[in-house]
């Protein structure tokens, strides 16, 4: 007997120009919504829709013929979005949003896939990452027997979330000593995926106390190339990185930037840096970025700074959305640390620019890559990366506004630089 085809070949179906994929909400978005979550005493709860797609209707022409039965010999039309069809995913994110919408849930312009709802004294909100859903609320489970009945969803995995994405979420009931409730790593993640680079290439990773050694610089390196069948390997360990990265691992982004320039034509000097950066996340992979939602104390020349400044330029003023939900809740404080490595690459003479923002204390956003220019002294390199940091500001208190959280007072940027720093002054 052929055996049953239960997923449909959407490589074979002609779709749509447009639409025809889901759009999901940045881990970015989640950390920052745990901060909220913690800041103004709300519970999370995780969920997962079971058979998610089945729910949608697809706009794809798709039909069986029945072998078997009275209607043998008949053709079926198929009526609801199947797994493997290019649009499903599309098609459920619509119908998602219209019993979310239903819901008097709305998306955030910062973030459309991150819902909220306007519920007086404050928020709540729905994260939604294809099928699988975070519900930060007062009450979160009247939320889920909403969506049960309103968009007849099966629910399952519902809880406190203890694993999202790929991600460790650790959430407690009463916050620890240093007022955190909410814990993120990617401890599970880096396990396995060391676990399957030690079987795929027959070794034991080794650990180390940094990512990269210091002073080594890859575009030196004149090892012999890898084969064919090693670049495929070279390129699974980048994006291996990358997603280590993305779950938290600020600490190796910029060994995943600098290693992953090589991914066309990899050296094995190239191949054995890339081993030791996983055997230090193997020996450090209870690295953990804490929700803290205490405010930073920042040194008292400081302050006094940002007084000065006031009186400097006394019409100065931040261009904020016209649009914007009204602030519910405690406001945020905003800063930043940025730095440049000036002409770090020695073929090239490139700098590489680091960020790191914090709302409250909690680290959101980090951000490092190579600069696109080539600058001729320090202090060029320092004034690009304060760009850089300029553009993050302007996103991440955006950002912050549209999700209904007040930012209280200007972002603290700290840099090492006195003469870019001066010059930030004036901007």
């Amino acid at each position: 007997m052929e055996e049953e085809k239960l997923v449909a070949g959407g490589n074979h179906t002609e779709v749509d120009a447009i639409d025809t994929y889901s759009g999901v909400v940045s881990i970015e978005t989640v950390r920052i919504l745990f901060l909220i979550a913690d800041l103004y005493f709300l519970e999370v709860i995780a969920a997962d829709i079971s058979d998610a797609y089945l729910y949608a209707k697809t706009k794809v022409k798709v039909y069986t013929k029945i072998d078997f039965g009275k209607l043998s010999g008949k053709l079926l039309i198929i009526d609801k979005a199947q797994y493997g069809l290019k649009s499903s995913a599309a098609r459920f994110h619509n119908m998602c949003a219209e019993v979310l919408t239903k819901l008097r849930f709305q998306p955030t312009l910062a973030d459309s896939d991150l819902w909220f709802k306007d519920c007086g004294q404050h928020y709540e909100y729905v994260a939604v990452y294809v099928d699988d859903l975070i519900i930060a609320s007062k009450n979160p489970m009247q939320i889920i027997e909403e969506l049960k009945k309103v968009g007849s969803f099966e629910l399952k995995g519902v809880g406190v979330p203890e694993y999202y994405l790929g991600g460790n979420i650790d959430r407690s009931v009463k916050p620890d000593k240093n007022g955190c409730r909410t814990k993120i790593s990617a401890k599970t993640y880096i396990v396995n995926v060391c676990e399957k680079i030690e079987r795929i290439f027959d070794t034991k990773l080794r650990n180390h106390h940094s990512p990269l050694e210091g002073g080594y610089y890859p575009e030196l390196d004149t090892s012999t190339l890898v084969s064919d069948e090693d670049i495929s390997k070279y390129r699974m360990l980048i994006g291996s990185l990358n997603w280590a990265v993305t779950l938290g691992r600020f600490d190796v982004m910029f060994a995943a930037v600098t290693m992953a320039r090589y991914s066309i034509v990899p050296r094995e000097g190239h191949m054995k840096t890339m081993l030791r950066v996983f055997g230090y996340l193997k020996g450090h992979k209870k690295g953990t970025l804490k929700i803290l939602t205490s405010e930073p104390k920042f040194p008292e020349v400081t302050m006094k700074e940002q007084e000065r400044l006031k009186l400097l330029y006394p019409d100065g003023h931040e261009k904020v959305p016209l649009k914007y939900p009204k602030a519910k809740g405690k406001p945020v404080v905003t800063w930043l640390e940025w730095d440049a490595d000036h002409a770090h690459n020695l073929g090239t003479r490139r700098s590489v620019t680091g960020v790191l923002f914090y709302v409250n204390n909690t680290l959101v956003r980090w951000y490092c890559k190579r600069q696109h220019t080539v600058e001729t002294s320090t202090f060029g390199s320092e004034l690009t990366a304060l760009k850089v940091a300029f553009e993050i500001t302007i996103e991440m208190r955006y950002k912050l506004r549209m999700m209904g959280v007040e930012v209280r007072g200007p972002t603290i940027m700290f840099g090492d630089n006195l003469s870019v720093v001066n010059i930030g002054r004036a901007a």
